[in-house]
């Protein structure tokens, strides 16, 4: 059975409200920004006609919005991480610190 494709628009509304799950670990969550930011064509045309992705920088600022942890989204805009890619570093690593922490 064939569904129809959601409207760009709609894709956009239902990424820009993707919040990381009480249960939910940085990679789930990561996981569930990569996959439904896929239909949301984030992309601008630039004076030279080329369009040209948006992606990090809506994966970065959701990623940071969307986190449950306050103390951890503090410490991501504290630190001098600017690509999404350096601040998923740095966030997986001050969650293991975290878990760890709270092991000992």
């Amino acid at each position: 059975m064939l569904s129809p494709k959601r409207s760009t628009v709609v894709s956009q509304h239902y990424f820009l409200n993707i919040y990381q799950k009480e249960d939910q670990n940085i990679p789930e969550f990561v996981a569930t920004l990569q996959r439904d930011i896929s239909e949301c064509d984030f992309n601008v045309k630039c004076k030279c006609k080329q369009s040209i992705s948006i992606v990090d920088t809506f994966l970065r600022a959701q990623f940071i919005r969307g986190l449950k942890d306050n103390w951890l989204r503090g410490q991501i805009l504290q630190s001098s991480a600017t690509t999404f890619n350096e601040i998923l570093t740095k966030a997986t690593a001050l969650e293991a610190s975290r878990i760890e922490s709270k092991e000992l």
